[in-house]
């Protein structure tokens, strides 16, 4: 109920504080706003840390629907794809088409993603870099952007299939994530937006 009413009460401040020069009080801000653009990139900062919650819990609850034994890397699913500038939910997405999420692979391989013809990698989180590199680089080789370009690279022979599948997890994420968004994570778990 107290956090409801400090949402609640920074929202309806929120036109206020985006015209104001100085210094916001009962607002945590780690520095002082002096500009409606500071002010502003305050608000997208906290709106990236609401949007990767989101992203975040949305990948965690379809792995673990599918009982997928990547669930606890959910975490590096989203931070390895915004390091190689990708669509937040392509890799979660390659692993449900290539292995039904890490379920249909041999457990010496941790390779959910089909990479490199059975390539063996160390741990989950090391597949998930080096194919999140490794796709990340079709965007500055061959520019490939759309999944149905990046899918004539990492599948010929069953690019159509392999893109409809992955649109298809693509799509289940996203809506899990909007389902999240409407579940208002701002402001994040132990954070306070008053003294």
């Amino acid at each position: 109920m107290k956090t409801n009413f400090k949402r609640a009460a920074f929202i309806a401040v929120l036109p206020l504080l985006i015209g104001i020069k100085g210094v916001l009080h009962n607002v945590n801000i780690p520095y002082k706003i002096t500009s409606n653009e500071a002010t502003l990139a305050y608000l997208k900062e906290r709106n990236e840390i609401r949007t990767l919650t989101a992203r975040e819990n949305a990948v965690y609850k379809l792995l673990s629907k599918y009982n997928s034994p990547l669930k606890d890397e959910y975490k590096t699913f989203v931070s390895v794809a915004k390091d190689n500038d990708l669509d937040w939910t392509l890799l979660v997405a390659i692993s449900g088409v290539e292995s039904t999420f890490g379920k249909n692979v041999s457990s010496y391989t941790y390779n959910p993603f089909g990479w490199g013809q059975g390539r063996v990698f160390k741990d989950w989180k090391d597949s998930i870099e080096a194919v999140g590199a490794g796709v990340g680089n079709y965007r500055t080789k061959y520019g490939a952007q759309e999944i149905e370009e990046i899918a004539l690279i990492y599948c010929p022979p069953t690019s159509r299939s392999w893109a409809f599948g992955v649109n298809y997890f693509k799509k289940e994420l996203e809506d899990l994530e909007k389902e999240q968004d409407s579940l208002g994570t701002l402001p994040v778990k132990g954070e306070s937006l008053s003294h």
